[in-house]
């Protein structure tokens, strides 16, 4: 229906016979890989065409802390301050929900403090959090959970396999009693993750 909308630039509401033709600017947003959405067929590549125009890749909030304090102050509004425990805090947090946790968590505490200066204590955050850089799984946090999960799991299956070839030599049956599993099963993900990578 929407591609149908995008195509023809005319809608029909829900029990009417009349058509009315719209002149409107889509804009949407994801943090999916449509790319690979549409080669995994989940995502329509005509609805794809019809959506793309300019397009734009914002990087996660913790990628940019010059930008995290222009919009606290814009959150905030005229009236209050931040204290420099709630900067540092607010500086090195990790924000898995970017600009929406930002935003709720800091209006929260204006709403909820008796002062107008906000400390790190009004904002439920520590001044000493270590930056999410420091993690390991920084590339997947803003992933859903289950893509997160299959990536890190192919990611070790591979990195696991490739071990144990190493050690052994690249020899299949010596590497599978190694990795604990069967030959057959060994030789099919090899398979699979060379598949993948196509």
């Amino acid at each position: 229906r929407l591609l149908r909308v995008l195509q023809e630039s005319k809608i029909q509401p829900v029990g009417s016979e009349r058509v009315y033709d719209i002149d409107v600017r889509v804009i949407s947003a994801t943090h999916q890989d449509l790319d690979q959405s549409i080669a995994d067929k989940i995502f329509r590549q005509d609805l794809y065409y019809r959506l793309k125009g300019i397009e734009l890749s914002i990087p996660p909030l913790r990628h940019r802390p010059e930008d995290i304090l222009l919009l606290v102050r814009g959150f905030l509004g005229e009236g209050f301050h931040l204290a420099s425990d709630a900067i540092q805090a607010i500086l090195s947090s990790n924000w898995p929900g970017n600009v929406r946790e930002l935003k709720h968590r800091v209006q929260a505490a204006a709403a909820m403090s008796d002062s107008n200066t906000l400390t790190s204590a009004d904002l439920g955050l520590s001044p000493s959090s270590p930056r999410l850089e420091q993690c390991e799984f920084t590339e997947y946090l803003d992933l859903p959970l289950h893509e997160a999960k299959s990536l890190l799991v192919e990611k070790f299956e591979r990195a696991s396999i490739a071990h144990a070839l190493s050690i052994e030599s690249n020899n299949i049956s010596a590497a599978a009693r190694r990795l604990g599993v069967h030959r057959q099963s060994l030789q099919q993900k090899i398979k699979q993750l060379e598949s993948d990578e196509r």
